[in-house]
């Protein structure tokens, strides 16, 4: 973990702990002291957190607060994927985190590259190599040397992997083109982006709520995101979003209920340039994980 800090380049982090004996129970370790933690300050506590993973099993995961980088998380690639993306980017390190599974990180330089940039980095890379539900850079990242404790694994160890990447100029070459991409999208369409908001329906299977389903949903998210808001620190609407479907999905509304909840008492629409995709694929990949 330390050495994986050193790898990240940034000031402070956040630790999240993920109980996975609950349902996804999470808390922040630093939410206590309300600041970011030190590299010397992790340091200091690597035996609570071996604690916590080994006797808990709590999943452990960072996340940069200050620093000069945007660590931008690249999920989930299988080994075919692994190899492919190492052809085109040389990132940071990459992560062993289960059976076939790796997490690549690569550093982009606050100074190079905007937020709304490195953001569309994000997400481009894990459409083409990852998860597809990453929608912004500095995401939490699983933590090096402890064991990953999802139930669906067998305790494996997320370890640092040797690999054979492409060059840096090579590297720089594929960001570029990506960011070419960026800028045609943006002069083609991100202006028309209320427009797309506006014809949602066209897009999305929305349903009539009776009043009493309006106020039985709105008090069920408002309690979710108070409920978030009183555990984490630095909350990741986009991971408040997973949890909001899944609490409403297991009340027993349907996709269509749930997207007209999402419609009416959320800002869904803020965290993604195309935020019909976004509510879709937030949804889908939501209900999949229960």
């Amino acid at each position: 973990m330390l050495e994986q800090l050193k790898k990240l380049q940034n000031a402070t982090y956040s630790v999240l702990l993920v109980d996975r004996t609950k349902e996804k129970v999470a808390f922040n370790y630093n939410i206590a002291s309300r600041t970011a933690l030190t590299i010397d300050e992790i340091a200091n506590a690597m035996k609570t957190f071996r604690y916590y993973n080994n006797v808990k099993s709590h999943d452990i995961y960072l996340k940069a607060e200050t620093g000069d980088f945007y660590n931008v998380v690249i999920d989930d690639l299988t080994s075919q994927k692994l190899t492919a993306f190492l052809k085109v980017v040389c990132p940071a390190y990459v992560l062993f985190s289960s059976n076939n599974n790796y997490q690549a990180v690569l550093n982009l330089a606050k100074k190079q590259y905007t937020k709304e940039q490195a953001d569309f980095i994000t997400r481009e890379l894990n459409k083409l190599f990852g998860d597809q539900a990453f929608a912004g850079a500095n995401h939490y990242l699983r933590a090096a040397g402890f064991y990953n404790r999802k139930k669906t694994n067998n305790a494996e160890k997320a370890e640092f992997v040797e690999f054979v990447a492409t060059s840096d100029r090579a590297s720089f070459d594929y960001i570029s083109s990506l960011l070419e991409s960026y800028n045609a999208s943006k002069l083609a369409n991100y202006n028309d982006i209320k427009i797309v908001q506006s014809n949602l329906n066209q897009h999305i299977d929305f349903a009539e709520l009776s009043d009493q389903q309006k106020r039985a949903m709105r008090r069920e998210i408002v309690g979710e995101i108070a409920f978030c808001e009183s555990r984490f620190k630095n909350l990741d609407m986009s991971a408040v979003d997973f949890r909001i479907v899944k609490r409403l999905y297991k009340k027993g509304y349907t996709k269509s209920e749930i997207a007209s909840a999402f419609e009416l008492f959320t800002d869904y629409k803020n965290r993604h340039a195309d935020p019909t995709d976004y509510l879709k694929r937030t949804i889908n990949k939501a209900i999949m994980q229960i």
